[in-house]
């Protein structure tokens, strides 16, 4: 088998790896903000993968988005890649491969078993196994959800900060300095945001700087401790004792993976909290959705995942084994 290709899109960035065999051919990272719809991300990440490996045999990319957004991003996605064979899916499905350490082997023989908790510029938690099925929880996008993500954490900084700005209560002297400094004056920064498609991604750029004032300052302490509780709530629901607690064989752990949730970190600790509150504890990540991108990118060339964990995940494969 050629080369193999893995891309990981989310909306702060974009990564990818070429893989032949064992060895690691290059690696890429490209920063966002990224604008998640079909065209114009589409030749971004054709772009990426001809800079990877323009002679792949297979290439996996775990966007986020194509749940909520099916063909509309899958299909221009696909037809961007140049490759015979090109797999699309949920970011949730290559956080879940990824952080559990699934090899292209565990995916098409029964897709493994397990939970995951991805938690980025948006939040998502998936999970299951071929005997309990697989399910999800948010991932609904920053409009209507991915509570405790990062642009809601972004989102919920700057509302603190512009209170701040008005005087009125509840607001954050701390966040309004760290917004002017980082972001711009609230006047520009509304504009900006109203102007963008690319907002989630603007708006997760600020949840570092909330979760740092944190430390400090008892309003972002107050978002930060609302966003964990967010996160467990929807790991929690993956693992609903009716319906999937199975799904780790009673153990109750939790991979946590993406950028937001940083070991040692102030969010890293209240999460843990908040998860041992609900009965669950936290497992180290095997791997990142990058790995889990490239284990998918070599096992849709080989065959087909179990149907149920491809629906689940919104996969697409062209062709398909």
């Amino acid at each position: 088998m050629g080369p193999v290709v893995g891309i990981d899109v989310g909306g702060s960035g974009m990564r990818g790896r070429a893989v032949h065999g064992d060895r690691v051919l290059a690696e890429l990272s490209w920063p966002g903000p990224v604008r998640i719809s079909g065209a114009s991300l589409g030749s971004r990440v054709g772009e990426l993968v001809r800079a990877l490996a323009a002679d792949a045999e297979s290439v996996a990319i775990g966007c986020a988005g194509v749940a909520t957004f099916g063909a509309a991003l899958s299909e221009p996605l696909a037809a961007a890649v140049p490759a015979p064979c090109v797999a699309v899916c949920s970011d949730l499905l290559t956080a879940y491969a990824g952080g559990l350490g699934l090899s292209a082997d565990a995916l098409l023989a029964d897709g493994g078993a397990g939970v995951v908790l991805a938690a980025g510029t948006g939040a998502v938690a998936f999970g299951g196994s071929s005997r309990t099925g697989w399910r999800r929880a948010d991932g609904w996008g920053h409009l209507l959800g991915d509570d405790g993500g990062g642009a809601w954490i972004g989102r919920a900084g700057m509302n603190t900060a512009l209170r701040a700005a008005d005087r009125r209560h509840g607001g954050s002297a701390v966040l309004l300095e760290l917004l002017r400094a980082r972001v711009g004056e609230p006047s520009t920064v509304v504009a900006a945001l109203t102007g963008r498609a690319d907002r989630a991604g603007m708006l997760a750029a600020f949840a570092p700087a909330v979760i740092e004032a944190a430390g400090v300052d008892a309003a972002a302490a107050g978002v930060v401790r609302d966003a964990a509780a967010h996160l467990a709530d929807t790991a929690a629901a993956v693992l609903d004792p009716g319906a999937a607690a199975t799904v780790t064989a009673g153990s109750g752990e939790v991979a946590v993976t993406g950028g937001l949730v940083r070991p040692g970190g102030i969010l890293a600790g209240l999460l843990e909290d908040a998860l041992a509150a609900r009965g669950l504890v936290v497992r180290r990540p095997a791997g990142t959705p990058l790995d889990g991108a490239v284990a998918l990118a070599a096992a849709v060339a080989r065959g087909r995942l179990p149907a149920e964990l491809a629906t689940a995940a919104a996969l697409t494969v062209r062709p398909q084994a």
